[in-house]
């Protein structure tokens, strides 16, 4: 299992491959998102894909490698927040 901690904040992302191949829930890229204090707009940047790709990925879900990428950006999170 996948867990993304941000202060005050636990976000954990299904085990990957056991559903829908991999992918992340419309709820658990939202929840993401929230966690980390990030609207569309500061997602799309961060992760490196566009405005709509992330309001889309907000209705349908979005593959794994989002999913590893959020995780990446709540560890840089957590680590500005202890700086």
């Amino acid at each position: 299992m996948v867990e993304i901690v941000v202060p005050s904040v636990n976000i954990e992302l299904r085990q990957f491959g056991r559903n829908r191949q991999g992918n992340v829930t419309a709820a658990e890229y939202k929840t993401a998102l929230a966690a980390l204090e990030m609207n569309h707009h500061k997602a799309s940047k961060a992760l490196g894909i566009g405005l709509r790709t992330s309001q889309r990925y907000a209705l349908e879900g979005a593959p794994r490698i989002i999913a590893l990428a959020l995780e990446a950006l709540a560890l840089k999170f957590r680590g500005n927040e202890a700086a």
